[in-house]
């Protein structure tokens, strides 16, 4: 407990949830990612812990995967866009009672609204309680040797990647793709990256199709509207700031 009060970038982390939440499409996985990159960044007690099972590592993380729970609920109420892969789901549900979600929703239908609210409420409170009362049996789980633990592993590998097309060639493609990540893993290539890649990947070709079908091919469209003007913008700044600031390890040296 005392590691929470010392983790000065959970505030951080739980923004960034939030907001990466708010994005279509974009989902808890990225979340994830980009919370783990911040808090790297930031450390402050043990950076070079990161990647080696850093508490903070973890708590950021989970922190912002939480966050984006929230966040991706809020566009889909408000505005009936799908932040996440369980979101879209909730659009198939709504839709399939009868029910289209955004502003309408609200006022035609109060009684769900409010009732996932409560739903949601309710939930995170009695994580908190069964959490509290399970984390020293979940403590325990760290004396089983890590032979167990990968061959759970590659148990829900092996069944996540089949049952998703009931397809063996998933299954070929899995194993082809473990081989490629051991070998970036021994040369010191970065795997998240390629994650982000791969998940944003359809997502990207997708929204620049659409966009080339809104403006009639012209490409000016993604720089003259104001929201992609900043999230280039962020972008570019995210790419340039790196090149121009000091490690912390040479200021030590």
């Amino acid at each position: 407990m005392c590691c929470f009060f010392q983790f000065h970038a959970l505030p951080v982390t739980g923004s960034i949830g939030t907001i990466v939440g708010v994005l279509p499409g974009a989902g808890a996985t990225i979340a994830a990612f980009l919370a783990y990159g911040e808090a790297s960044r930031t450390a402050k007690h043990e950076p070079e812990k990161f990647g080696k099972g850093a508490v903070e590592g973890l708590m950021a993380a989970e922190c912002a995967n939480n966050a984006s729970t929230g966040g991706s609920m809020t566009v889909l109420l408000s505005l009936g866009l799908p932040g996440s892969n369980t979101t879209d789901m909730l659009v198939a549900a709504f839709m399939i009672h009868g029910m289209q979600p955004g502003p309408l929703l609200v006022t035609t239908r109060p009684d769900i609204v409010y009732g996932i609210f409560a739903a949601m409420l309710i939930t995170n409170l009695l994580l908190l309680v069964l959490t509290g009362m399970a984390i020293r049996l979940f403590l325990q789980l760290n004396r089983l040797p890590y032979s167990i633990f990968s061959a759970a592993i590659m148990i829900l590998c092996v069944i996540g990647a089949f049952g998703l097309n009931n397809s063996v060639d998933d299954l070929f493609l899995m194993f082809l793709f473990s081989v490629v990540g051991y070998f970036m893993r021994k040369f010191g290539v970065p795997v998240a990256p390629c994650i982000l890649a791969l998940v944003l990947g359809d997502l990207a070709v997708l929204s620049l199709r659409r966009a080339m079908l809104l403006s009639g091919g012209s490409p000016l469209i993604l720089i003259t509207s104001p929201i992609s003007a900043v999230l280039l913008a962020g972008a570019l700044i995210s790419i340039i700031y790196p090149l121009f600031k000091k490690p912390k390890m040479l200021d030590e040296c």
